[in-house]
């Protein structure tokens, strides 16, 4: 809490008066996340520890949808394509 008790604080490393993160206002939705993450991890640790042939719980923290990542990629290759006619990767 650097400012505001209702709000996360992000403290320029360069400029300590400079709270980079002072008009965020979404901490009550990122605490919710954090506690949904909390909840789901502890679920899958307790489904590990009863059967440990149980997938592993890194699964749980690194899975997700990639979608819009893979999109994104998809648009720049073809961005790089138009303007140079080729893709280094191809």
């Amino acid at each position: 809490m650097y400012r505001n008790p209702d709000r996360f604080s992000i403290i320029d490393p360069n400029n300590e008066a400079n709270d980079i993160a002072g008009g965020a206002s979404n901490t009550h939705v990122v605490r919710y996340e954090f506690r949904q993450a909390l909840h789901l991890l502890q679920r899958q640790m307790g489904r590990a520890a009863a059967d440990p042939a149980q997938t592993s719980i890194l699964g749980t923290i690194l899975e997700g949808n990639y979608d819009s990542f893979y999109y994104q990629r998809e648009l720049l290759r073809e961005m790089h394509v138009k303007k140079f006619g080729y893709c280094p990767d191809e």
